[in-house]
């Protein structure tokens, strides 16, 4: 995995996903104010609480309930437009990963491998909203259920039915990123992978971790490293991302090499 450089492309993407977080937070602020109930935008901040660390929430959180009171309309545009050229960046870099862990040269031209993740930044900017919504619509369904039927398993519905609809969107992510962004011909892509299983279990796995150490430890809190604090905490988390995304790919590589064997 060294010789891919994987942990380079991880901290690349990061970085740009760091710069695009904001102007993706102007732009979906924005959007839901506009367009739909105040109700949602809370309930989609309060499923990203039980996801990201407690720092990074906080940042985001913070940022997002000042955006409320923005006046909207060009902050949609300018929104759309940083977080394109920012994360559409970070998604170029994790193509150049998945290359390399795919042993693949990259053929195509700049202006389709361009195109490509601006597309990938699109799709996963709409399968996080997706994601959030049915996490969301999951409580809902599983209050109704609890409520009409006083049972001891309806209890547990709606918990079930928020995991397994976020494990969807994270797959669907992945076989997005594994699917399109390696330079593959189509014998060989594959969209719901083995790799992309692990990488997910190992993003879940690292995103706890860092959870609980911070928990624990009391590591980049306010006292010692003020509003950086939150923004450390937000860059490892995608770091993570990038990671799980790529060892993926390099795992995904072995087993179609395997198979040939």
């Amino acid at each position: 995995m060294n010789t891919d450089r994987i942990f380079d492309s991880a901290a690349a993407l990061a970085y740009y996903l760091l710069l695009a977080s904001f102007p993706l937070l102007i732009f979906v602020v924005s959007l839901m104010t506009s367009v739909t109930s105040q109700h949602l935008l809370d309930s989609l901040l309060g499923v990203l609480g039980h996801v990201m660390p407690a720092d990074a929430y906080r940042l985001i959180a913070h940022a997002a309930i000042k955006l409320e009171h923005e006046p909207t309309g060009t902050l949609v545009t300018i929104g759309l437009l940083g977080t394109l050229w920012s994360a559409s960046s970070g998604i170029a870099s994790i193509m150049d990963g998945l290359n390399r862990a795919y042993e693949v040269e990259e053929s195509r031209s700049f202006l389709k491998r361009r195109s490509i993740s601006i597309a990938l930044t699109l799709g996963l900017t709409l399968l996080s909203i997706l994601g959030a919504g049915m996490l969301v619509a999951s409580d809902k369904i599983g209050e109704l259920l609890s409520k009409n039927f006083p049972y001891t398993w309806t209890g547990w519905a709606g918990t079930l039915l928020s995991i397994a609809s976020g494990l969807v969107a994270m797959l669907a992510g992945f076989g997005l990123m594994h699917y399109y962004g390696p330079n593959l011909k189509a014998r060989r892509r594959y969209f719901f992978t083995p790799g992309s299983l692990i990488g997910i279990l190992l993003f879940l796995l690292a995103s706890v971790g860092l959870s609980e150490y911070i928990r624990l430890s009391g590591g980049f809190s306010e006292q010692v490293y003020g509003a950086f604090g939150g923004v450390i905490v937000l860059l490892l988390w995608l770091y993570f991302l990038g990671l799980a995304i790529l060892i993926g790919g390099e795992l995904n590589s072995e087993i179609t090499k395997a198979s040939k064997l």
